[in-house]
C-alpha cells in the first residue's frame, strides 16, 4: 500500500511532461509523496462516507466526476509548484500533435 501510494503522482508527471522517462517520473512521485501519506489517506477515506448514499440514491454517474475533479484539485495540491514548471511542455506538445494533425 505504501509503494502504491508513494507512486499516485507518476501519472500526473508523466502526462504533464510526455518525454519524461517512466522511472524518474515513479523518482519524482517518490519523492514528492515523502511525508504526504496520511494526507493521501484521509482524502480517500473522506469518499467513503458517500458509499451507502451511493449504494441507496445516487447513481455512480453523479459522483464520480466530483471525485475525479477532487483529486485532480488535490493531486496538484500535492504537486505543489513543480506541476506549473511543465506547462510549456504540455502546450508544446499539445501545439505539436494538433499540427500535424492538420496536415493530415
Amino acid at each position: 500500500i505504501y509503494i502504491c501510494i508513494s507512486l499516485c503522482l507518476a501519472n500526473y508527471i508523466m502526462v504533464l511532461n510526455p518525454e519524461e522517462k517512466v522511472f524518474s517520473a515513479c523518482g519524482m512521485s517518490v519523492r514528492l509523496m515523502k511525508g504526504k501519506h496520511c494526507r493521501y489517506l484521509s482524502f480517500i477515506f473522506s469518499f467513503v462516507k458517500f458509499i451507502p448514499t451511493l449504494i441507496m440514491f445516487y447513481p455512480l454517474f453523479i459522483l464520480m466526476p466530483y471525485y475525479m475533479v477532487s483529486y485532480i484539485v488535490f493531486i496538484e495540491d500535492l504537486m505543489g509548484g513543480d506541476w506549473q514548471d511543465k506547462l510549456p511542455d504540455i502546450i508544446r506538445s499539445w501545439n505539436k500533435s494538433h499540427q500535424t494533425g492538420k496536415e493530415s
